[in-house]
């Protein structure tokens, strides 16, 4: 219980007075100690011993170097122990990646709907996602590529180990477009996004932001896609650029 309440003290300090406990300790211990043995046998009264200063001051040399081996041990025990503990989470880490494709006829949008996708589109203003495709598009009413863009976007699990916690995002909204989910090592989910073009703009960014943890660490990852939907003379198409594809995991700041 004392060592555990010593251990508490010790962490609340600041590492600016750490820092200055443990050099003090060491210069105490390197410079402090000889002098105060070679002034006690200056002294020579009261105490008379069989070992001489030099016998002493070689003893403590002994201790000093058995002392400092032990410490270098420790540390190095603990170094490999969180190296070891940093590459395991490096090793797994969940790692996205993602396929796009622009689907330009109603029945292969409707065909997705038999369990193998998730439908994402904007329904009188708010973001919604559904397993079953827009009755439009059922019936066959969508007219492609006029004012919006139907993108078929598979998302891949290729890093370490399994994806936990999935949220994924557009732009900045604060909830995510569908419950938290998980993606175990190589296995794949599918979305058709459906996303209008803003008419006033040449071209209407969409940013994708998938946040996720791993099985061994507290560690929350981010990674970000831009999807642009533009229109030309023909309708409405969908672009990327190389800075638009899906960036490699980044830690979240806190």
């Amino acid at each position: 219980m004392k060592s555990s309440r010593i251990k508490k003290r010790w962490d609340e300090c600041p590492k600016g007075l750490k820092g200055f406990m443990i050099i003090l300790a060491i210069l105490i211990f390197t410079i402090g100690v000889p002098i105060v043995i070679n002034e006690c046998y200056k002294v020579n009264s009261g105490y008379i011993t069989f070992w001489g200063a030099a016998d002493v001051l070689i003893y403590y040399g002994t201790i000093s170097g058995a002392t400092a081996t032990i410490i270098a041990v420790v540390c190095t025990i603990r170094f490999s122990k969180k190296q070891q503990m940093e590459d395991r989470i490096l090793a797994a880490r969940p790692w996205f990646s993602s396929k796009t494709h622009l689907l330009i006829k109603n029945s292969e949008i409707a065909q997705l709907q038999d369990g193998n996708a998730i439908y994402v589109f904007a329904d009188k203003g708010a973001w919604v996602s559904s397993t079953v495709a827009p009755t439009d598009i059922q019936e066959g009413r969508h007219q492609i590529n006029q004012d919006d863009c139907v993108i078929q976007y598979t998302l891949e699990n290729v890093g370490g180990d399994s994806a936990t916690s999935i949220g994924m995002y557009l732009g900045e909204l604060p909830h995510p477009l569908i419950p938290s989910f998980a993606l175990s090592k190589n296995a794949q989910m599918v979305f058709v996004l459906i996303l209008p073009h803003v008419s006033a703009e040449v071209e209407t960014k969409y940013s994708l932001v998938f946040e996720f943890g791993d099985t061994v660490s507290k560690t929350i990852y981010r990674q970000k896609e831009t999807l642009v939907v533009k229109r030309d003379k023909y309708g409405v198409t969908f672009a990327q650029g190389i800075n638009d594809l899906l960036s490699a995991p980044a830690i979240k700041e806190a």
